[in-house]
C-alpha cells in the first residue's frame, strides 16, 4: 500500500512540474543584441547564434518596406524611433504565452516577442505611447487591453501620426 501511495504522490508531482516547467519556457526571456532595423516593428537580432527578424508583438507601425506598396505615412519616423532606440543594443525578448503553439513565430517565420532594454525600456509598448504606431490585436496576447489605452491616448492627445496631419486607420 505504501509502494502505491508513494508512486501516486510520484506522478502527482510530475503531473504539477510538467505544466509549470512548460510554463517557464513559453515565457522564457533572453538578451540578444540588435543589429538592424527593418521598421518600425521589425527587427534584426542574433538569437541562438543566428541572424533573426523579430516582429514586435501587439504593435503595427506604418510599412517602410513593402513589395506592392509605398512607404506609408509616419514609416520613416516610427523606423527611425527604433533605430535610435535598439540599434546595436542589448534587449531582452520576452515571448507571450499565446504564442507558445506556433513556437513563436509568425507566418513569415519571424520570432514574435516583446523587447525590453537592459533598462526596462519596454519598445513596445513606448511606440504606441508616442503615437508610432497602431495596437495590432488581430491575434490575443497578454498586453492587448494596455496596448488599446496607449493608442487611444497618443489618439486623443495628438501625438506622433495622430498629430496635426494625422490619417484615420
Amino acid at each position: 500500500m505504501k509502494k502505491i501511495f508513494s508512486y501516486l504522490l510520484l506522478l502527482a508531482a510530475i503531473g504539477i512540474a510538467i505544466p509549470l516547467l512548460l510554463k517557464a519556457q513559453a515565457s522564457r526571456s533572453s538578451f540578444v543584441r540588435v543589429i538592424d532595423i527593418f521598421d518600425g516593428d521589425t527587427i534584426k537580432v542574433t538569437y541562438q547564434g543566428k541572424p533573426e527578424k523579430v516582429r514586435l508583438i501587439g504593435v503595427d507601425a506604418p510599412e517602410l518596406r513593402h513589395s506592392t506598396r509605398s512607404v506609408m505615412y509616419y514609416a520613416q519616423e516610427a523606423a527611425d524611433f527604433t533605430e535610435r532606440m535598439v540599434k546595436g543594443k542589448r534587449v531582452r525578448l520576452e515571448f507571450d504565452e499565446n504564442n507558445k503553439y506556433i513556437q513563436n513565430r509568425d507566418k513569415y517565420d519571424r520570432l514574435l516577442a516583446y523587447v525590453y532594454l537592459e533598462d526596462g525600456f519596454f519598445l513596445n509598448a513606448e511606440l504606441l505611447k508616442r503615437g508610432y504606431g497602431f495596437a495590432y490585436t488581430e491575434f490575443p496576447f497578454k498586453y492587448q487591453d494596455e496596448f488599446r489605452r496607449y493608442q487611444k491616448e497618443a489618439a486623443e492627445g495628438g501625438v506622433g501620426l495622430w498629430g496635426k496631419h494625422k490619417k484615420k486607420r
